[in-house]
């Protein structure tokens, strides 16, 4: 929320939005001057602004707002300082155009309407174009010694920033009541006033919220072509993306978000913390990735929830994914849904034993997925796999992991030396390992190694196989009495009573 400086004394009267607000509404002025109007200072002053408008039309529908200011006037702080200075190169006695070989006009984000001191004669201008990294194009250098820009002459040039005040009207009047001015200009700013064009306006904040529609969203590689820098609204919204990461979550935690949309690629910077932030991409597959997020080693990710994309890189705290790929990961700590795992995924060495990391009806990618368990204490819960796992390094004797497959592979492989692992669904088992191996909750051995004695449910396989066990050796068993029209026993039975004819036996 922004802050307000008072000048009270001054005539007429100055109100400073501090640094590093930019933007504000009237009904955030109204609000904020009329609390400093009741406190015990601004009890000492007339009062600094009327409001009129907000009535309710109906419909979400309100008169538009407006604020007019009393002998007073809004100023937005200084911003910033210089952002480019050299030394004239190409001399120019028109004083329009600055040269200067050295210079990187673009990469430091000089604009049209930056201010330019010609620090050597002391005259200055505004810049009317970038024309390239090392020239720009100004309106002509005045107030100076001689208004050229001189071959050696120093230079220093300053951004301006934009400043805004929107949601309604603003106006000021002085102290005889004359109309004049609302604002007092300041160094490196420049002031938008979006008035209402009509008597009605809907809530600005709700409209603003709405057109977020509870995210905010950062194209980082402009693949949409409308991305921008800046945390002023729309910037963030789908219609003007966020061109950067830090800006994204400067407005998410703003207006209350805790999920970022990500249009094309992002780079999770070492110093960067997405911890609590659902990351949400345009979708990954196996065969094709529209939205690849990188893992910078240093970055803090714990409960980062990432959904329809690709990861890779380095994983800063424990992570959920939700319909991923997950390629090479290192220092993994995770929980999935539904997600290719391509790897190899090497865990983090330093979790402890009461972590778990489970997956849930997710599958390899086209070739064996390589589960790096370095040594850690991290159980793992697997349920409904398909496809090639391997696992490497369980040589914690506290890990546990357990595995129902789908179908497919599990392979151990010699490295794991003191985990424990239990094995159960469809699936074949490579064993290389000296672990602790229990493959008795396979289908395949539950069924075939399942004891017959128990199984009396008359009707059920288990108790005809259990009745035949117990009837001992069928070939020395009359076969006479299963005659029943289409069973096996009467085919068997005609067969071999055909074949003991031809032999001539009885």
């Amino acid at each position: 929320m922004a802050t307000l400086t008072f000048s009270p004394h001054l005539s007429p009267r100055v109100i400073e939005v501090d640094s590093p607000t930019t933007s504000i509404s009237v009904q955030e002025l109204v609000d904020l001057i009329r609390a400093w109007e009741d406190t015990h200072l601004g009890l000492d002053f007339p009062y600094l602004i009327d409001a009129a408008g907000k009535e309710a039309l109906g419909g979400g529908v309100m008169v538009g707002i407006t604020a007019t200011l009393q002998n007073a006037v809004i100023a937005f702080a200084m911003q910033g300082g210089v952002d480019s200075s050299g030394t004239v190169t190409t001399p120019d006695t028109t004083g329009k155009v600055l040269i200067d070989v050295a210079a990187t006009f673009i990469a430091d984000g000089i604009l049209a309407g930056d201010t330019v001191l010609n620090v050597t004669d002391q005259s200055i201008t505004s810049i009317l174009s970038v024309d390239s990294e090392t020239q720009v194009t100004t309106f002509g250098l005045q107030s100076g010694t001689d208004n050229q820009f001189g071959s050696s002459d120093s230079y220093k040039i300053w951004n301006k920033v934009q400043c805004e005040v929107a949601g309604g009207n603003l106006v000021a009047v002085d102290e005889a009541g004359a109309v004049m001015s609302p604002f007092l200009p300041t160094a490196q700013t420049h002031v938008l006033r979006s008035s209402s064009s009509s008597a009605t306006l809907q809530e600005l904040d709700a409209i603003q919220y709405g057109a977020f529609d509870d995210h905010v969203t950062v194209d980082t590689g402009n693949v949409t072509g409308r991305a921008v820098a800046g945390t002023i609204y729309p910037t963030g919204t789908e219609s003007a993306p966020s061109d950067n990461l830090a800006d994204a979550l400067t407005i998410a935690v703003a207006r209350g978000f805790d999920e970022i949309n990500i249009k094309g690629n992002l780079v999770i910077g070492a110093t960067d913390d997405i911890s609590n932030y659902t990351l949400i991409g345009q979708g990954a597959t196996l065969n094709t990735t529209k939205t690849l997020i990188t893992l910078t080693s240093g970055c803090t990710t714990t409960n980062t929830v990432y959904k329809d994309c690709k990861v890779t890189g380095v994983q800063g705290g424990e992570s959920h994914y939700i319909n991923c790929v997950i390629g090479e990961l290192s220092g993994a700590h995770c929980h999935y849904r539904e997600t290719a795992l391509v790897g190899p995924i090497t865990y983090a060495a330093s979790v402890g034993s009461t972590h778990t990391t489970d997956m849930h009806e997710c599958f390899s990618g086209n070739n064996e997925v390589t589960l790096d368990q370095n040594s850690s204490q991290l159980k793992f819960v697997i349920y409904d796999f398909s496809g090639q796992i391997k696992f490497t390094n369980g040589t914690h004797a506290g890990s546990i992991t357990r595995i129902h497959m789908n179908g497919g592979t599990v392979t151990l492989d010699a490295t794991c030396t003191a985990s424990t692992y239990r094995i159960t669904g469809w699936c074949s088992v490579v064993n290389s390992s000296t672990a602790t191996v229990d493959t008795t909750g396979l289908i395949k051995n539950a069924v075939w190694d399942e004891a017959l004695a128990g199984h009396t449910t008359t009707g059920t396989a288990g108790k005809a196989l259990s009745d035949a066990g117990a009837a001992g050796n069928p070939w020395g068993s009359l076969i006479t009495g299963n005659t029943a029209a289409g069973t096996f026993g009467e085919l068997v039975g005609k067969k071999l009573l055909t074949i003991a004819k031809f032999l001539g036996l009885k």
